[in-house]
């Protein structure tokens, strides 16, 4: 036997946890670390020989450092738990520094991995946390690996993806061996009701069902096919509940969640009353939770009646209020069957109007809070989920009186919603809805009949078109009814908890707290001392809170209190997947063609370049570390801009986002600046609130000013963690060139996608915002700009007839001069130019597939094409496996020649490639009729007109051509090379 004390230490040096202990050798086998003896000298005889290192010692202490662990002020056990048993795993290092008898040190506990799932529904995402350390160590979205917004469904890949990218877990299965439970849940019907019978492997076998939710490692609990994990499920409003405590600091609070919809009533009230029909298996829901005291459903559970008599379609959660008591000991949370630290406080159910079956499941027609302003954004842009679409233009109406009649507003309702959702249904002053008044609302989803450039700011005259009119006045109603109607129930909870724990301190959460103009008015109310909003309160945040609620039962099923999850103060929302360098490096070379690539020696130089393309009135595309938690960018992955900027969020809005000219930019400044720019209470570190711009800086801040004098801000610290605190470090040094600290940061994406997540998204972000983001930054270690194409410029145009001799090949003659024509005799660029420019296809863009749309005199006006992703995603060890491959990508090509350029490239050689004269020579030849056809090709072409004809080039063939080849570099459709 050999005796060993061990002790674990952050790379910093600290001293953190030791244990002594006898052992034979070889049990020792798999430590294999770097290990620094204190007193002793190493010794090298078998008895003592530890691990495949050879490194063995008599007697004194061992030191294990971890030094890839590099974050401060965190124990070690909180940031990287210790699992596993394979050599050289942290399985090793936990058996060194396990607990011991009369160690001074706290010891980590054994890991144990509670994976939370949102599936199947909308926003589909995993979490996955420590319960034994109360340690969220992953967190992210289906939408952005598949690129699909909202994306939902399976979720075998994105389990995968984070059992692969976990802290402290080197390879997927050491994480996998320590889960201990998963968490789900589907707010349309009880997972297991598809996974615990036969439906999913009917459903997929028929095709009614994807093939996806058939792959191994969807189903995770024990139905068929299923990995036989311990599963439980939870219902929607708990899970909301759950996420929105987690972190949130108080020992105690009144929880409010409000939602469009959550889960139906029936689904609980069968598994309570043991229906034999109801699905099986375990499900944690709210008609299990204990009343708080003194409360009671039969007067605080609305409607009372919840029969077929009176909702014939069923109750779906609609509102719901919980008083929540942070756990103080070992025991402490056991609420009647649940171990949970919630109470129910109050809950109205929504009364369904139209039967489930209907399209998105009747969620139009639902009567709750949520449902009824998402009816609002299906109304204008023909998407229910465009609910921030709809705050951002209210601000550009005007509501009317309550009373005006609909005649005199041109249809659009002067009331929506209205009444105290804690009265009866059907008392005096109950809350209700105006249904025929939004039936009767006009230009139901004519969005794209408004003039694109409605709202945009700085307009010499507001616009009168009377879909803007009518859509801003119906805008402006919604979000007044939303704010009163929800600052009417807050007041009536706030009286009604009175003095119980946490009357006093808001968590307010679900789809209807991401209304920051709504927070922001909560806030102003001052009916609870503090308010708060968590990172994700959306339904991305439902995985986070079924992993709270596995966390928590864990615990108390062994009768123990794990730490409590992080206060606000160190609440870090950052918990996408690392990506080494090495992966960014393989991107930026299979992106080598189109970017050009600066490696920093350190992140300070970093963070120089891209202040000065800041100061300069430039875009930055930031991607700094793990991805953010949420609908926001913190600095994770952000674009910004200075805010300072008359003209950039135009450029954002028209060439990188491609969004509504109305919508309106956020801000981030650092918390030491808040009050110098903005005026109000409740500025957050996640964009929560939308707060007032002081009046003296309204209008040097006109790129995050919205029409209402707000703005919603991100405030920064120095010390929050992952991406911004980088962010704090750019805000400085912006601040240093041009005085003002305040930045514009908005999400890193283009309309209809989700935020990017890999180097790969970011790049393609880059080279599709059309040059409106100068600078890439990645990881503070690396800056990308656009590569040059590498083609020689235009040749001038021949000098008209009546010109003089003086006038050839000198400086400033037409459009060749600012293209690259020279003086004092230099020969300007020429078609011989171009023969030494070897053309291909680039990567991904075959096999591609085109339509044209013609007008009525059957003149081309779009070609359409849709090609595979440019390049091909890049087989990354760790990288996410899609269920179904991409959506092919779509490019507007400027002019048909562009498609037969393309064509004629994929003919040439195997697709290898032509020389430019070769690829000309394909659009000459004898038949005249057929050059006049090509060369007339749309004439409007910004570059390549009739003016560049040269001599020999008949009709205007081959500078037609050159243009095409320019535009199709640009659109990373080819790869132009200079030969010769």
């Amino acid at each position: 036997m050999s005796s060993l004390t061990a002790f674990v230490v952050a790379s910093g040096g600290s001293l953190w946890g030791g244990r002594t202990f006898a052992a034979p050798p070889h049990s020792l086998a798999p430590l294999q670390a770097v290990v620094a003896h204190s007193s002793t000298p190493l010794t090298t005889d078998a008895a003592s020989l530890w691990g495949a290192g050879g490194v063995g010692l008599r007697g004194g202490p061992v030191v294990v450092r971890i030094p890839e662990l590099r974050r401060r002020h965190t124990p070690l056990w909180r940031r990287a738990p210790l699992v596993g048993a394979a050599a050289g795993s942290r399985a090793a290092v936990a058996c060194a520094a396990a607990a011991g008898e009369g160690s001074p040190y706290p010891h980590p506990p054994s890991p144990a991995l509670v994976v939370g799932i949102n599936k199947y529904s909308h926003d589909t995402s995993v979490a996955v946390v420590d319960a034994a350390s109360s340690t969220l160590l992953y967190a992210s979205a289906k939408e952005r690996h598949s690129r699909r917004k909202h994306d939902g469904g399976g979720t075998a890949a994105l389990v995968a993806h984070a059992l692969g990218h976990l802290p402290g877990f080197p390879e997927p299965a050491t994480a996998a061996a320590a889960v201990v439970q998963v968490v789900v849940n589907n707010h349309h019907e009880r997972v297991a009701s598809l996974e615990a019978t036969d439906r999913l492997a009917f459903g997929v076998a028929t095709g009614a069902l994807p093939a996806a939710y058939a792959m191994p490692g969807n189903v995770l609990g024990s139905g068929p096919g299923g990995a036989g994990l311990p599963q439980t499920e939870v219902s929607h409003h708990l899970a909301h509940a759950a996420s929105g405590v987690w972190g949130c600091g108080a020992a105690a609070a009144l929880v409010v969640v409000m939602d469009g919809m959550g889960e139906a009533y029936r689904e609980m009230a069968a598994a309570s009353a043991g229906v034999a029909v109801a699905p099986p298996g375990d499900y944690v829901h709210d008609l299990q939770l204990p009343w708080a005291p003194g409360r009671h459903g039969d007067a605080h559970e609305l409607p009372a009646d919840k029969g077929v008599a009176a909702a014939p379609y069923g109750c779906r959660e609609a509102e719901s209020a919980y008083l929540y008591t942070a756990p103080t000991g070992a025991g402490s949370v056991q609420n009647g069957t649940l171990p949970l630290p919630l109470t129910r406080f109050w809950k109205r159910w929504a009364v369904a109007r139209a039967p489930g079956e209907s399209p998105n499941h009747g969620f139009e027609a639902l009567d709750g809070v949520g449902a009824a302003y998402s009816r609002v954004a299906s109304h204008i842009f023909g998407d229910w989920n465009a609910c921030g679409k709809v705050q951002g233009l209210a601000a550009h109406g005007v509501a009317p009186a309550v009373d005006a009649p609909a005649a005199a507003l041109g249809g659009v309702p002067s009331w929506l919603m209205r009444g105290d959702l804690t009265a009866p249904p059907g008392s005096p002053g109950a809350f209700e809805i105006n249904w025929p008044g939004l039936a009767a609302a006009p230009y139901p989803n004519e969005w794209d009949r408004v003039p694109s450039g409605a709202g945009a700011p700085g307009s010499a005259a507001p616009c009168t078109d009377p879909r803007w009119m009518a859509y801003t006045a119906l805008a402006a109603v919604a979000q007044r009814d939303l704010e009163a109607v929800t600052l009417t129930l807050l007041r009536s909870l706030r009286a009604a908890a009175a003095d119980a724990p946490g009357a006093g301190h808001l968590v307010f959460v679900g789809g209807v707290a991401l209304n920051s103009s709504l927070v922001g008015a909560i806030h102003r109310a001052a009916i609870f001392d503090t308010v708060t909003v968590p990172p994700a309160p959306g339904d991305e945040g439902i995985a986070l809170g079924c992993a709270a609620v596995g966390a928590a039962r864990w615990a108390a099923s062994r009768g123990v209190t794990a730490p409590p999850p992080p206060p606000p103060s160190r609440l870090v929302p950052f918990t996408g997947a690392a990506y080494p360098p090495a992966a960014v490096d393989a991107t930026l070379m299979a992106y080598a063609p189109w970017v050009a690539v600066a490696h920093h020696h350190d992140s300070a130089d970093a963070v120089a370049a891209a202040a000065d393309v800041l100061a300069a009135g430039g875009v930055v595309a930031w991607v700094d570390g793990r991805a953010e938690l949420g609908a926001r960018a913190l600095g994770g992955r952000s674009l910004l801009a200075a805010a300072t900027s008359p003209t950039v969020r135009t450029v954002l809005n028209d060439r990188v986002k491609r969004r509504e000219a109305f919508r309106p930019f956020a801000p981030a400044v650092r918390a030491v600046d808040t009050d110098t720019y903005f005026v109000g209470p409740g500025a957050s570190p996640w964009m929560s609130t939308c707060v007032g711009v002081r009046p003296e800086w309204a209008h040097r801040l006109p790129a995050v000013v919205h029409a209402d004098g707000t703005a919603r801000v991100q405030v920064v610290e120095p010390d929050t963690g992952g991406g911004a605190s980088g962010l704090h470090a750019l805000l400085e040094a912006t601040a240093s060139r041009t005085g003002v600290g305040v930045l514009l940061n908005t999400s890193a994406n283009t309309a209809g996608e989700p935020l990017i997540e890999t180097p790969a998204d970011a790049v393609e972000l880059l080279l599709g915002a059309m040059g409106g983001v100068e600078l890439l930054v990645l990881d503070k270690r690396v800056s990308v700009t656009l590569q040059p194409s590498g083609l020689p410029p235009p040749p001038s145009p021949p000098p008209s007839p009546d010109a003089g001799d003086d006038t050839r090949g000198t400086e400033g003659h037409g459009r060749g001069a600012a293209a690259g024509a020279t003086g004092d005799g230099a020969t300007p660029p020429s078609w011989s130019s171009w023969g030494t420019v070897m053309v291909r296809l680039a990567p991904g863009t075959i096999p591609f597939s085109a339509s044209t749309v013609t007008d009525a005199a059957g003149t081309v006006s779009r070609v359409s094409l849709l090609t595979g992703p440019r390049p091909p995603p890049l087989a990354l060890s760790g990288g996410y496996v899609a269920e179904t491959p991409r959506p092919p990508t779509a490019v507007e090509l400027a002019a048909e020649l562009d498609l037969f350029v393309l064509q004629a490239l994929a003919a040439s050689y195997g697709g290898e490639g032509m020389e430019m004269s070769d690829l000309a020579d394909a659009f000459e030849d004898d038949d005249e009729d057929e050059d006049e056809d090509i060369a007339d090709l749309n004439d409007s072409d910004a570059e390549g007109g009739g003016a560049d004809v040269e001599e020999g080039d008949h009709g205007g063939v081959l500078a037609r051509v050159r243009a095409a080849v320019r535009r199709l570099v640009d659109l990373r459709l080819v790869v132009a090379e200079r030969g010769g």
